[in-house]
């Protein structure tokens, strides 16, 4: 029978092998080009952002605009953040940004499953997650 041990690494070895994968993907074909929903969300936001004067006034556009009926304050607080380190929006390497973050989002799930699920049944749980 084949040790659990070594379907642990395997399982890990499949995962790490499709991020990395994804990875070469984005940097192979993502563009600094804004597309779709980008010019009214990030573009449009960004001109009004910099134009206004009052914090107050900065502080309503950032949290009452709405993209698609849902609130995008995180994605535009890492833009503006963006932009004041770089002075520039460069659409690919947002990409790789918002990659990372939802890379980091499914941690807590793999560290919740390795707890609830016992050890010799951890294998699956890198498999699952």
């Amino acid at each position: 029978m084949i040790n659990s041990k070594f379907i642990n690494y395997l399982n890990m070895l499949i995962i790490l092998c499709s991020v990395l994968l994804f990875c070469k993907m984005l940097s192979d074909f993502a563009i600094n080009i804004p597309l779709w929903d980008d010019f009214e969300s990030c573009l449009d936001f960004m001109n009004k952002y910099i134009t206004m004067t009052s914090l107050h006034d900065r502080l309503i556009l950032l949290l009452s605009q709405t993209g698609n009926e849902h609130r995008i304050t995180m994605t535009r607080l890492i833009e503006l953040y963006y932009y004041k380190l770089f002075g520039e929006v460069n659409f690919r390497n947002l990409a790789f940004i918002g990659d990372a973050i939802l890379v980091i989002c499914f941690l807590p799930i793999y560290f919740m499953l390795n707890s609830i699920i016992p050890k010799e049944n951890s294998g699956k749980v890198a498999f699952a997650s």
